[in-house]
């Protein structure tokens, strides 16, 4: 049997009490479940995560969606943020599970922030794309900016 683990304080957690209505607080209950079964892994699609879910549950997807509990990844999949921080190993949990589910559900997490610094790497440091192209024993910066095209 799978476990998840639920805050005492899921009740009084702001975006939790800002959902409209019990039958909203009760799919997003049903949204961690469902995470659950699937070791924290991201869903491929909204498609997929309503077929994990009741037809009652899945009228209030859009709504959890606007809460910020469920977000869409840049290549389209769904996830729970902080899925992997929330969700340590338990104690009654054997060896072999206790690890999966964390190092799994960080997996795409962790590649679309790792692409993110590379992203902003290359913002901060615009000379990234050049690299190869300036020879430094033979060429000077001005001579270099100069058969680039620049001042």
């Amino acid at each position: 049997m799978k476990w998840i683990k639920l805050a005492t304080a899921i009740r009084t957690d702001d975006k939790v009490a800002l959902l409209p209505s019990d039958n909203a607080r009760w799919a997003w209950i049903a949204v961690l479940v469902a995470a659950g079964a699937q070791d924290g892994r991201a869903w491929s699609s909204f498609k997929h995560l309503n077929a994990c879910l009741s037809a009652t549950e899945r009228k209030h997807v859009k709504t959890l969606v606007a809460a910020g509990l469920i977000e869409e990844t840049i290549d389209g999949q769904v996830v729970i943020p902080g899925w992997g921080s929330h969700q340590v190993p338990m104690r009654f949990q054997s060896k072999g599970q206790r690890h999966a589910p964390a190092t799994q559900s960080h997996a795409p997490a962790t590649q679309q922030r790792d692409q993110i610094r590379e992203d902003k790497r290359e913002i901060r440091n615009p000379l990234t794309p050049l690299r190869g192209t300036i020879n430094t024993e033979t060429e000077s910066v001005r001579a270099v900016i100069k058969r680039l095209g620049g001042e």
